[in-house]
């Protein structure tokens, strides 16, 4: 039973740290609506990994990754800024691809797209030293860490926290695949610009506040 509630606590845990509508979240929203399920799901399951390495890095205590991501805070920020605005000028200035386009049909490309999906959302994901901070915080707060006594424990609490995030996942790529029907190619193009200036933003937002002194401004 004990084991039972620490996966369904590390489950919610998972799911709330996924939850909060950021870059990731609409490029998998982007992504289903453009390349269906399966890219929105590629989109998650990038995300989710990402979530789940910070995960155990919470929960096993692993504090020299830590360290090392506190350390270099500013070249992490750095390069995740740059991952968001050089994806918001590729989806500022891109075509979604139309019924019939050769492009979208042709199953290698389609392939080489949803590992491309994945890939990227991940490093987005892993380029958050928040996320990390979030963990740990969390799991301080609930009480969990300190059910977690051994390594079944531990394992048992980051396959929790593995579900708990793709479940947000699979949700939102649903809710977005019931709204693809009313999505026409019009709105396809401006959905592009929308994501694009969004990504664009939040990266030089990110640049702003390394600029800023330390606490006065933070993404």
């Amino acid at each position: 039973m004990n084991a039972t509630w620490i996966l369904i606590q590390c489950a919610i845990i998972g799911f709330s740290i996924a939850l909060p509508v950021g870059p990731v979240a609409v490029l998998c929203i982007r992504r289903t609506l453009g390349a269906g399920p399966l890219g929105g799901l590629a989109t998650g399951i990038g995300a989710t990994v990402a979530d789940t390495i910070f995960g155990a890095i919470a929960v096993f205590g692993i504090t020299f990754v830590a360290d090392f991501i506190n350390r270099n805070e500013f070249i992490v920020q750095l390069i995740g800024a740059a991952l968001l605005i050089a994806m918001g000028v590729y989806y500022a200035g891109h075509r979604p691809p139309s019924i019939g386009d050769p492009v979208a049909t042709d199953r290698e490309h389609k392939s080489a797209t949803i590992v491309r999906f994945l890939v990227s959302s991940f490093f987005i994901t892993l380029f958050n030293p928040l996320t990390l901070g979030a963990f740990a915080a969390v799991f301080a707060a609930s009480g969990v860490g300190s059910q977690i006594t051994d390594n079944p424990t531990a394992i048992l609490a980051i396959a929790g926290v593995a579900l708990g995030a793709a479940g947000w996942w699979l949700l939102l790529t649903v809710l977005a695949q019931a709204l693809r029907r009313y999505v026409s190619q019009s709105s396809l193009q401006w959905l592009n610009w929308i994501t694009g200036g969004l990504l664009l933003v939040l990266g030089c937002l990110i640049l702003v506040s390394l600029a800023l002194p330390k606490g006065f401004f933070h993404i």
